[in-house]
């Protein structure tokens, strides 16, 4: 039987075709391909191509593809792809949160829904937000969370490894999570003597719960993580929809702790994403707007959390060029910082 060619001028064996995309298969890009089919000396040669190819030439209306000598070697099972990349290994990002982070997940518009759809195919973007949570409960699920998600053997830090595989030398993320953003503070600072009260955490025992998370978080081998801060509170618009007379939340409440957060984002280096600052900053026209019921972002809130994040997120050298550079083998390249 004779031995499939690829498409080069050296007439080479197609395993040593340097272009393919999958072993065994040609490439369009070397210039002899039409020769070769027209070539009489190869007329007794069975010619393996890939569709592309065999399309291409059908187009050309000098080609004339004679008919093989003898019929095709059977069908092999189809291989694997050459470069399999971010098919294989991918890192993933965990939005652990309140019902702030689960109602990220609210349809296509949620803050989490529009991550995902951002990071499509460059890293597996995970919803663990939780209504009715506060710090205390959380810092006792974290643990247990992030074993489930973890592969046994935790990462060292390093948001890349080398791979020793010779098939693909190159670079690939090291498997597990990559990211994690906390975001609670809502409902740990919601007033004690109010009907949601049993939410209520001590300023102190949150920045405390959310060092506790971060160190639990470390131990884990996540290598990245980004606080969050609380938003502000229309108290109007949530006394309202709660059926109450007065908010049991308050935005000057709520300021507290932002600034134990961020206070403990200075002291262990972590990055913090301010988004009670930005909220507060809108004029008072959008502020309203942010939020529905005065305390869960809008529709238009949801795309401002996400923005902010997404901005973040682009900006940070551990995940610079994420959703461009996919595998270096394939020579995609993109003017982004190196980490």
């Amino acid at each position: 039987m004779a031995v499939p060619l690829c498409c080069n001028s050296q007439h080479k064996p197609a395993s040593s075709c340097e272009s393919q995309i999958m072993p065994s298969l040609c490439c369009w890009s070397m210039p002899t391909h039409s020769s070769l089919q027209r070539d009489n000396k190869l007329s007794d040669t069975y010619i393996l191509s890939c569709a592309t190819c065999t399309a291409r030439s059908l187009l050309d209306a000098n080609a004339t593809v004679k008919p093989a000598a003898s019929p095709p070697p059977a069908a092999q099972p189809q291989q694997q792809a050459y470069n399999p990349g971010y098919a294989i290994s991918r890192p993933s990002f965990v939005c652990f949160g309140d019902s702030i982070t689960e109602f990220g997940y609210n349809g296509p518009s949620g803050w989490v829904s529009l991550l995902s759809q951002y990071y499509s195919r460059k890293a597996d973007v995970i919803n663990r937000g939780m209504a009715g949570w506060n710090t205390r409960w959380a810092k006792q699920v974290l643990q247990a969370s992030l074993q489930q998600l973890m592969p046994q053997q935790p990462s060292n830090g390093s948001s890349s490894s080398s791979t020793n595989s010779s098939s693909s030398g190159s670079e690939l993320w090291s498997p597990g999570v990559q990211l994690l953003t906390i975001w609670f503070g809502a409902n740990d600072a919601v007033s004690p003597t109010g009907k949601d009260g049993y939410l209520s955490v001590p300023v102190d025992e949150y920045k405390s719960n959310l060092a506790n998370m971060v160190s639990t978080a470390r131990d884990a081998g996540v290598p990245n993580i980004l606080l969050i801060t609380p938003p502000p509170v229309n108290e109007t618009a949530w006394a309202k929809v709660q059926g109450r007379n007065v908010s049991d939340r308050s935005t000057s409440q709520v300021r507290k702790y932002v600034a134990a957060a961020k206070a403990l984002a200075t002291e262990l280096k972590l990055p913090v994403l301010d988004i009670f600052a930005l909220v507060s900053a809108l004029p008072a026209e959008e502020r309203a707007a942010w939020s529905d019921d005065g305390l869960h972002p809008s529709a238009s809130g949801q795309a401002m959390v996400f923005r902010a994040l997404r901005e973040a997120l682009d900006n940070w050298n551990a995940f610079a060029g994420i959703r461009w550079v996919i595998h270096k083998s394939w020579s995609v390249t993109s003017d982004v910082k190196k980490a």
